[in-house]
């Protein structure tokens, strides 16, 4: 059944304030409408585009002291399914070359499924990363992280780690409970 342009918006409205970064792709297919329609409806109901209301949330969480996990602050949450957290990178995290390593990007992708999954202990079983551009000192990162299957023990996860809406870092890999790993 397809929904009227008040049903709609108001659905938008709805979808935006459960998960703030919704692209208008996510938006067009949950609601089975062109993206064309959803930038309409977006203008008219004054809500700006996903890059624009990542920076908002970038600049007011850039200097948050609460950065206690190594994923940064959790800015959406769904168990078993995804997560969405911002953390700004501080010096701690760099190497002597000025960047953040890869190593510590993934070990921040396996924290955050592990948070996700919440698993009692979990080990990563299999691994691909692509390092794309390398991160610096004061770089805002939004990790997006995503449980795309389950196959028995199996959790695949893919992560993305975005500076400025631009992918700096992705990995996939497989988490499997550590309770269930044959030794």
């Amino acid at each position: 059944m397809k929904l009227d342009r008040d049903q709609r918006r108001e659905s938008i409205v709805t979808m935006l304030r459960e998960q703030p970064f919704l692209t208008d792709e996510d938006l067009a297919d949950g609601l089975g409408v062109s993206v064309a329609t959803i930038r309409l409806d977006r203008t008219a109901l004054d809500i700006p585009e996903v890059r624009v209301r990542l920076r908002k949330a970038a600049a007011k969480n850039a200097h948050s002291a609460e950065q206690k996990s190594v994923y940064g602050k959790l800015l959406e949450y769904n168990s078993k399914r995804s997560a969405l957290s911002m953390l700004t990178v501080t010096p701690h995290l760099v190497d002597a070359t000025g960047f953040v390593p890869a190593q510590t990007l993934y070990g921040m992708a396996t924290a955050l499924g592990d948070k996700v999954l919440d698993l009692p202990s979990a080990v990563c079983g299999v691994g691909n990363i692509k390092y794309k551009v390398p991160v610096r000192v004061g770089d805002t990162l939004v990790w997006k992280l995503t449980v795309v299957r389950q196959r028995g023990s199996e959790h695949y996860v893919w992560a993305k780690c975005l500076r400025d809406c631009a992918e700096v870092f992705r990995a996939k890999f497989i988490l499997k409970s550590y309770s269930e790993v044959r030794l």
